[in-house]
């Protein structure tokens, strides 16, 4: 953050962040409207971030009044409901996750997070006994409504009932990783079980999701997270996930752009694949952060020096970027980057920093636009975490942060 002109832009944002108190005043609606990456909590968690950075009594309280509203509609849209959604993205475990994050070193909110364990604990390990019994799906294993995420929380929160979920979480990827011939095959998706009608459409063969939002590489992110944050998990999982990064390494496509397909179909030759996108979600950028973590979790230096070679040459496929979100944007670029630290990157990361901020708009409420919708072409600038403007600013103000937590929805960190 640099010049005055970005400064007013970003003061605008937290101005509006401020003055939302209900759906009609820049809240989102419908599903998810409380959700972490999709609604009301990623607010909460953006005005604790600029708390921090501005030493500002006026902005926590406004993250502290954004958590009240939330937890004052947690009983009927997740505790009385028969199916409540646990997810990461718009569910109960992002909420929490929201809560650890704005915890202050866990100073704060102990008792409703407490509470919330008492129930979505259990909830998670149902969701495992269904794993286990249904038929392979994205959503069942993935990073933004599947155990990927919810591992992510379990992490985050002490004792031994939330260590029990997380060792559910791990067994059932080491039951997936040992289920077939090879480490990913556990993961492949029959054409009847794919998410879309569309994607039914482009993967009538088993395939496997390699991506780091909804796939494998969500899985050995998380994973890895857990191996570091446990060591009695890592006594027993380290295995699982020299394996499932090593089948992910082996996907890499040898065409020069050091890239992997989005999807994976073992019957096809690896060569006829498609390189995948260069974003957070999928592709090179989220890969790369896997094997990083992995780097990390199991000792392993070859998988950070893949990481950094294909960082490095990522530079020509930027211009295929046509928004600054986190999720398909330079934002998500840049944060990626961020957390590597690393001197031969810097480069890189100046040049995604000075992309993002060229599409800073006045005219956008939040200070940046979405990306277009692929059906009717339009735009809108959103308070949100995961594809809006709050996440853009999280990004490009992150090396100021304090003690930044926030990425860890993005299992970055």
């Amino acid at each position: 953050m640099q010049s005055e002109h970005l400064m007013r832009g970003m003061d605008q944002t937290i101005e509006k962040c401020l003055n939302a108190k209900a759906i009609g005043d820049g809240l989102p609606a419908g599903p998810g409207s409380s959700g972490l990456l999709t609604g009301q909590a990623g607010i909460a968690v953006f005005l604790n971030e600029m708390a921090q950075l501005d030493n500002s009594r006026v902005l926590e309280k406004a993250s502290r009044d954004h958590f009240a509203a939330i937890l004052s509609v947690i009983p009927e849209q997740f505790l009385k409901v028969p199916l409540p959604d646990p997810s990461l993205v718009s569910g109960l475990s992002g909420i929490a996750l929201a809560l650890v994050m704005a915890s202050r070193d866990g100073t704060r909110y102990q008792k409703v997070l407490s509470e919330i364990d008492r129930h979505l604990l259990p909830l998670i390990h149902r969701y495992v006994a269904y794993c286990h019994s249904h038929p392979m799906h994205v959503r069942l294993y993935d990073l933004l409504y599947g155990l990927s995420g919810m591992l992510l929380y379990t992490l985050s929160r002490p004792g031994p009932e939330a260590l029990a979920a997380s060792e559910a979480i791990a067994e059932y990827f080491d039951s997936r990783t040992r289920a077939a011939v090879s480490p990913l095959q556990g993961f492949a998706i029959e054409q009847t079980q794919q998410s879309t009608p569309r994607h039914a459409k482009l993967y009538p063969r088993p395939t496997v999701d390699l991506g780091l939002a909804h796939g494998v590489a969500g899985v050995v992110a998380s994973l890895a997270l857990a191996l570091m944050a446990q060591p009695t998990l890592k006594a027993r999982f380290a295995p699982t996930l020299h394996l499932l990064t090593e089948g992910l390494v082996d996907q890499r496509l040898n065409n020069g752009e050091g890239a992997w397909p989005s999807h994976w179909t073992p019957e096809m030759p690896l060569q006829e694949h498609v390189p995948a996108r260069i974003a957070w979600c999928y592709g090179i950028p989220g890969i790369a952060s896997a094997l990083r973590l992995s780097s990390e979790a199991l000792d392993a230096s070859q998988y950070r020096a893949i990481a950094l070679e294909v960082l490095t040459g990522i530079t020509p496929g930027l211009s295929s970027l046509t928004t600054s979100n986190l999720c398909h944007g330079s934002a998500g670029l840049l944060q990626v980057v961020e957390r590597f630290g690393d001197p031969q990157l810097m480069p890189l990361a100046s040049q995604l920093r000075s992309m993002t901020l060229a599409q800073h708009d006045d005219l956008a409420p939040y200070g940046f636009w979405s990306e277009a919708d692929p059906v009717s072409g339009q735009v809108a600038s959103m308070p949100l975490l995961l594809e809006g403007a709050l996440g853009v600013w999280l990004a490009l103000t992150h090396s100021e942060l304090p003690n930044p937590l926030w990425d860890r929805a993005l299992a970055l960190a």
